[in-house]
């Protein structure tokens, strides 16, 4: 999303020292990142509202990301034998500290492996969305003509295929 960002405001109309967006984008975390970034996108497509709804859809499924994200990695992981005849690894379990208005309460986290598996590929997939918007900015290509929606209304990079008729 930096990258994205950084470009969209180093155009013809915005900054001329890309070290000053290095600057702004330095030391941001994922929401305010995200903020930033639908911001950016929402004045660059403010005339295109198809365009705007791709990088709506793309934050929103990133917020998610960083929401399951945040889960993964302010857990803690019980991994390993807990008697000798533990012999199953594929469930990794544990522990995440949240606030409530009782007070902090311990909450248990429980994760497969395919679960693990399955939030790197959306991480990875998500990257490549990012980077596919990136490249119609570049190319000043509307993003309607970079991605395609499936039947469930997700987004994938590339044009929307001719309908068979």
């Amino acid at each position: 999303m930096s990258n994205a960002v950084l470009f969209a405001l180093h155009n013809e109309e915005g900054l001329r020292d890309q070290q000053l967006g290095n600057a702004m984008l330095a030391g941001l975390t994922a929401g305010p990142l995200r903020e930033m970034t639908l911001s950016v996108f929402a004045h660059l497509y403010r005339d295109d509202p198809a365009g705007l709804q791709i990088v709506r859809d793309l934050a929103a499924r990133t917020q998610q990301l960083t929401t399951s994200r945040n889960e993964i990695i302010h857990s803690t992981w019980f991994i390993g034998w807990a008697s000798q005849e533990d012999t199953d690894f594929s469930r990794a379990s544990g522990m995440k500290l949240k606030n409530t208005k009782s007070g902090p309460m311990a909450m248990s986290v429980s994760n497969s492996v395919a679960e693990f598996d399955r939030e790197t590929a959306n991480a990875k997939e998500l990257a490549v969305l990012w980077r596919q918007l990136l490249g119609c900015l570049l190319s000043g290509t509307a993003p309607t003509n970079c991605f395609n929606r499936d039947l469930e209304g997700v987004i994938h990079p590339g044009p929307q295929p001719e309908s068979a008729g």
